[in-house]
């Protein structure tokens, strides 16, 4: 999930939209890019030659067991309730259903993890929010986007929703549940096939097209600005995966990131 800025069309005034609306893409797209050149002369976008690859038929069909099972529990929960609490019982249901293919996931927690998760975060989250504001600054006047959206329906749904349970069921749903699915998902499982699949020394190339993947599936509840600021999230996750050697760093990136989210649309009303 990816959050963006909400603006305003030309000469209307938004008088709810805090300051901070402004003042954080201003300071993300002067950010991203010192944060960028650091990254890369400190030698941290370097990775490991690959040395040994996981199987590829194995990830490539356990990925889609997952996605399968994902869709059906995400049905079968979104029966139950209504309003918000229908998009509770979807999301947890979709977690329950992918769970026993998880489960068959083989991994590490990894080394070095909570500073190659915040290095991952402060560098690619600022760039992911970069990417998403300047693109939906240039699709708003192709009336691609609409200029007072969020990035994701979700967080426009929770920022108009009153904090009941079913508000509290989501925001868990979005942070822990998805931070972790997606993680061993994605990252888990999809990425090592890539990579598998590509056969390359380098392991950046196999990261970029699970990213594109990753940004794909997330088509239609987020906009197109936010599907690019999530692609170069995704690059920020795969790196954090291969940097690490395990999968609790991108779990951790990936909660923080969304938790920052729904904190910004939690601050501004719908």
């Amino acid at each position: 999930m990816t959050c963006v800025a909400k603006g305003t069309a030309a000469g209307e005034i938004v008088q709810d939209t805090p300051p901070s609306w402004t003042i954080w893409p201003l300071a993300s797209l002067i950010a991203a890019p010192l944060l960028a050149v650091w990254f890369i002369r400190s030698g941290n976008g370097s990775l490991q030659p690959l040395r040994t690859l996981d199987s590829a038929f194995r990830g490539v069909v356990l990925f889609v067991a997952v996605i399968v099972a994902g869709g059906i529990g995400a049905a079968v929960g979104g029966m139950f309730g209504e309003g918000l609490w229908a998009v509770a019982a979807a999301l947890w249901g979709m977690f329950l259903f992918q769970s026993p293919v998880l489960l068959l996931l083989r991994g590490r927690g990894g080394r070095a993890i909570l500073p190659t998760a915040a290095i991952g975060l402060i560098v690619f989250g600022i760039a992911a929010f970069a990417v998403a504001s300047v693109t939906h600054a240039l699709f708003v006047p192709l009336g691609w986007e609409s200029p007072t959206a969020f990035g994701h329906e979700l967080l426009g749904k929770l920022s108009a929703s009153s904090r009941d349970g079913a508000y509290i069921l989501i925001v868990l749903a979005v942070t822990i549940g998805a931070g972790t699915v997606e993680e061993l998902t994605y990252r888990g499982l999809l990425q090592p096939a890539v990579l598998s699949i590509m056969g390359l020394a380098s392991r950046w190339p196999g990261i970029i097209v699970t990213s594109g993947l990753f940004a794909f599936m997330h088509a239609g509840p987020a906009l197109p600005s936010a599907m690019c600021g999530l692609f170069v999230l995704s690059l920020g996750l795969g790196w954090a995966r291969e940097k690490s050697g395990g999968l609790w760093s991108p779990i951790l990136m990936h909660i923080a990131f969304n938790a920052i989210n729904i904190a910004m649309a939690y601050s501004t009303p719908a």
